[in-house]
């Protein structure tokens, strides 16, 4: 793309992946600015690490794509529903919840939340156990990075409910397992500063960071 669209256009061009450039956006200007090792949790593409102080790629550009991570083994490995990224899908919560309703469209987030921030049980229910696999998540890859941050992204991020859930599922998780509460420290949970847009100015320092090479 960066040799064949640039000589076409005779323009700079860059390449990224969405949730990689997440991150490289709150390592620029959010809440990874001067974070040693943290992630961006993008809830419905993937996650971008930050270790060193440096986006990690690895070997072939597959680094942080948890959505691979088997968390529900049980449903059998053929089965997507073994995934993370089929668990941690905020667009699937959102469908969950909405045809738990009896609404029409299955996409509609503002109907989904509108529900569980009433008290509806069945969708307060789903988002629950949904925060709990977020949360379950972060601990899988707090034991690999031991990050002091992670920073959760998407539209979703914007409902303040969801970051609070979060973190209270990752402090139960630690508090009922002493040994785990014990060895694990508590890390940070905040929402992405600049929210749904964060991949878009992720990408442009990806090219900026390109033109200074």
């Amino acid at each position: 793309l960066e040799e064949t669209l640039g000589f076409r256009y005779g323009v700079a061009v860059s390449a990224e992946n969405d949730a990689k450039a997440a991150a490289l956006c709150e390592q620029w200007l959010g809440e990874l600015k001067g974070v040693d090792t943290g992630a961006v949790m993008t809830l419905g593409t993937g996650v971008g690490i930050v270790v060193g102080g440096k986006l990690l790629h690895g070997s072939s550009f597959q680094a942080g794509e948890l959505s691979w991570m088997i968390t529900n083994q049980e449903a059998g490995l053929k089965e997507m529903a073994a995934y993370t990224g089929i668990r941690c899908s905020a667009v699937r919560m959102v469908e969950r919840v909405n045809q738990e309703l009896g609404n029409e469209d299955l996409a509609d987030g503002l109907a989904a939340f509108a529900a569980i921030k009433s008290g509806n049980e069945e969708a307060g229910k789903i988002f629950r156990q949904y925060c709990l696999d977020v949360a379950v998540m972060i601990l899988n890859l707090q034991t690999v990075i031991n990050g002091e941050k992670v920073v959760i992204g998407g539209g979703i991020s914007a409902q303040e409910i969801l970051i609070e859930e979060i973190r209270r599922q990752f402090g139960e998780i630690l508090q009922n397992n002493p040994i785990l509460g014990q060895q694990v420290i508590p890390l940070e949970i905040v929402a992405a500063k600049f929210r749904n847009d964060t991949n878009l100015y992720g990408a442009l320092f990806a090219l900026l960071q390109g033109m200074q090479k």
